[in-house]
């Protein structure tokens, strides 16, 4: 499902998420949803050393997506159910790139040999998605759906893509191919096992939710 606020959304989303716990048959709190999340730490961040770069992927699940946006009052608690009942799964990725030697420079500023600081940024910006494939059980490819390059303009030295993907229910594995043409140079990957994050439960109705806002 497509909501006007998604990349919004997208952009909002963070790393870090709350915690607290909850039952399986009629669905968890999200306090509990989170804290299962949060503890899956190695099969939801996922992270790549290559030469000077390093690479990292966080994944997103569309539950995380609601409970963060409709605690921040993006969406509605209509948008909200109208989201947790759809069957679409859509999920968000975050990637990011960072040039530890470059200290707290933005990553950008790690000169290239084959380009400027301005190509750097339209690429990054612009030219990189069509570098990107996913991946799901090592033999289908999906689309990338939103892709966002956001700038840090000095404020931390890593450089954040935010995306989303429709990842069926039962995929077992998710890969993200990827050849960075900047400073990879070469074709690398990061792989998701989906076993655990297909385990978390369903969260309850909004209705039902502890922090309920109606």
């Amino acid at each position: 499902m497509v909501f006007n606020l998604r990349l919004i959304l997208l952009f909002y989303l963070t790393f870090y998420v709350g915690s607290g716990f909850i039952s399986e048959h009629s669905g968890v709190d999200p306090a509990t949803y989170l804290e299962m999340y949060k503890n899956l730490n190695s099969s939801i961040h996922k992270k790549l050393n290559s030469g000077k770069i390093e690479y990292s992927v966080s994944y997103i699940t569309k539950e995380i997506q609601i409970i963060q946006a409709y605690n921040r009052g993006i969406i509605t608690e209509q948008e909200a159910q109208k989201w947790l009942n759809d069957k679409v799964n859509e999920i968000a990725l975050h990637f990011q790139i960072e040039v530890p030697s470059n200290g707290n420079q933005e990553f950008l500023k790690y000169e290239s040999d084959s380009s400027s600081y301005e190509e750097r940024v339209k690429y990054f910006s612009f030219g990189f998605k069509s570098d990107l494939t996913l991946v799901i059980d090592q033999n289908d490819t999906i689309n990338i759906n939103d892709y966002h390059f956001e700038r840090n303009f000095g404020i931390s030295p890593k450089g954040t893509i935010i995306m989303s993907a429709k990842v069926p229910k039962n995929c077992k594995s998710l890969e993200l191919i990827f050849n960075d043409k900047i400073y990879g140079k070469h074709e690398q990957s990061i792989e998701f096992d989906l076993k655990d994050i297909n385990s978390l439960p369903k969260l309850k109705t909004i209705k039902k939710w502890k922090n309920h806002k109606g």
